[in-house]
C-alpha cells in the first residue's frame, strides 16, 4: 500500500517543465554550432523541440506542448491528465503521441527495466563548486533506472546530442551513474536514435559548450539556427558575407555597404534595414539563385562542385486522382475524419476550377466560391499580411538618407 501511495504521489506532477534556465540544455544543440545564438522566434522545426524562446510560443510550439503533456501522462498512466490533453489534440497528433509512448515503453524494456521505473518531467541540476549555486538546470521528458533518459520530439529530425549531454552531465557529476543511455524519440517520423554518453564525453562536450557560451565574446558562426536567432539581422558573421559579395560589385557605392552605416542594428534602424533589403533583393538573392542553378546543373551532368558530394533523394509522390485516392484509403480502413484532416485543398485551385468549368471571370469565380464554402463552413480567413515593394528611385532615396542623421526607431521593449 505504501508503495502504491508513493507511486501515486510521484505521478501527481505537472506535465509541463518549469521555465528554462538561461544556460539550460534546450539551447545546447544551437550553441554547439554557434555559441552566440540567442533564441527568439518559434517555428515548427525548432520551437516545439527547443522550447527555449522567450517570445510568445507559436501555434506549432503550443501543439508540441500539448503532445508532450499527453505523452508524459500516458507513460505514467495518469488517465485524467491524459484524457484532458487528448481532447486538445487532433487524431493525427494523438497517433504520434501513442506511437511515442509505445516506443518508449519498448526502450524501457530493452534496457532491462519496467514501466514502474519510469519518471517523467524531472529536473536535473548541475551545481557549481560550492554545491549550492546551480550552473544550470533542465527538465527531462522521461528517465528510468537512474541511467536512462529519453527526449520526445514531435517536429522534424535534428541532431539533439548536445541537449542530451546537457541532461546527462548533472547525473554523472552527482555520482548517480558513470554513463547514460540517452534516446531521442522522433514521433512524427516513427524512429529513434540512441547515444551512450560516458563521463569523459559528457564533460568534454558539456563543459566545452558552457565555456564557449559564457566566454566574454562568443564568436558567431553561420549555422542552421540562424533563422531563429534574435541577433541574426545584425550578426557580423552573416553581414560579413553580405559585405564580401557587395564589394565585388563595381556598381555598389561605398555608402550602400552595411559597414558605412552608423547603427548596426537592422531591427531598429530603418536606413540600415532599407540598405540590407536592397542589397539582398538586388544582388544576393539573384546571386544565390544563380549559384544554386549552376552548381545543381553541374552536378546533374556528373561533375559536382569541389567540396560537395551528390546525395540522391527519392522523388516526391503526387496524387493525381483525389477521388480514387480517398476511396483507396477508405478501403484500407482509414476513417473519413482522418482523411479530412490529412487532405489540403487550396482556395486558388478550387477558384481556378470554378472559373474554367463555368467560364466566369476570375473575380466572380472567387466571390461565388467564398459564398458556397461559407455555407458549409469550409473556408477560413487568414490574418492580413503585408509585402514590401521597392519604390522607383530607391537608390537615390537611400543615398539621400545616408547623408542625414540616422533616425533610430524605439525598440519594442522601450516603447511605453
Amino acid at each position: 500500500m505504501a508503495r502504491q501511495n508513493q507511486q501515486q504521489g510521484e505521478h501527481m506532477i505537472r506535465y509541463q517543465p518549469d521555465k528554462h534556465h538561461p544556460l539550460g540544455p534546450s539551447s545546447w544543440p544551437a550553441w554547439a554550432q554557434c555559441a552566440a545564438y540567442e533564441p527568439d522566434r518559434d517555428d515548427d522545426d525548432v520551437a516545439e523541440d527547443d522550447g527555449s524562446a522567450d517570445t510568445y510560443p507559436s501555434e506549432a510550439a503550443l501543439r508540441g506542448i500539448l503532445q508532450h503533456a499527453a505523452y508524459a501522462a500516458l507513460l505514467v498512466q495518469d488517465k485524467p491528465a491524459a484524457d484532458a490533453a487528448a481532447q486538445e489534440l487532433t487524431e493525427h497528433e494523438l497517433e504520434e503521441v501513442h506511437w511515442a509512448v509505445r516506443h518508449t515503453l519498448t526502450l524501457v524494456e530493452e534496457t532491462g527495466f519496467s514501466r514502474d521505473d519510469i519518471r517523467v518531467e524531472r529536473r536535473v541540476t548541475l551545481f557549481g563548486e560550492d554545491g549550492i549555486e546551480p550552473v544550470y538546470f533542465g527538465t527531462l521528458d522521461v528517465c528510468w533506472g537512474g541511467r536512462c533518459i529519453a527526449d520526445a520530439k514531435f517536429g522534424e529530425v535534428r541532431d539533439y546530442f548536445a541537449q542530451l549531454v546537457g541532461y546527462a552531465l548533472p547525473l554523472i557529476e552527482a555520482g548517480k551513474t558513470e554513463s547514460v543511455d540517452a534516446f531521442v524519440v522522433y514521433a512524427r517520423h516513427r524512429r529513434s536514435r540512441r547515444y551512450h554518453i560516458d563521463a569523459e564525453t559528457a564533460r568534454r562536450v558539456g563543459y566545452g559548450i558552457l565555456r564557449k557560451r559564457t566566454a566574454a565574446y562568443s564568436h558567431p558562426t553561420p549555422c542552421e539556427y540562424c533563422g531563429w536567432c534574435r541577433l541574426a539581422a545584425s550578426c557580423p558573421a552573416i553581414n560579413a558575407t553580405v559585405e564580401a559579395v557587395a564589394r565585388l560589385r563595381p556598381e555598389v557605392p561605398e555608402w550602400l555597404t552595411l559597414a558605412s552605416a552608423r547603427n548596426h542594428d537592422i531591427a531598429s534602424d530603418p536606413l540600415l534595414a532599407g540598405k540590407a533589403r536592397y542589397l539582398w533583393k538586388a544582388f544576393l538573392e539573384k546571386w544565390g539563385a544563380g549559384v544554386e542553378f549552376a552548381t545543381r546543373t553541374m552536378a546533374l551532368k556528373g561533375t559536382p562542385p569541389v567540396g560537395f558530394s551528390v546525395v540522391k533523394r527519392a522523388g516526391t509522390k503526387k496524387v493525381v486522382n483525389a477521388s480514387a485516392a480517398i476511396q483507396a484509403c477508405e478501403q484500407l480502413g482509414v476513417p473519413r475524419e482522418a482523411l479530412d484532416e490529412a487532405i489540403s485543398v487550396s482556395f486558388g485551385g478550387l477558384a481556378m476550377a470554378v472559373q474554367r468549368s463555368l467560364g466566369w471571370p476570375k473575380s466572380d469565380a472567387e466571390n461565388a466560391l467564398v459564398v458556397a464554402l461559407r455555407k458549409v463552413g469550409a473556408v477560413q480567413f487568414q490574418p492580413e499580411t503585408i509585402m514590401l515593394r521597392a519604390k522607383k528611385g530607391i537608390k537615390e532615396e537611400l543615398a539621400a538618407a545616408s547623408a542625414l542623421p540616422v533616425q533610430q526607431l524605439p525598440r519594442q521593449d522601450e516603447e511605453a
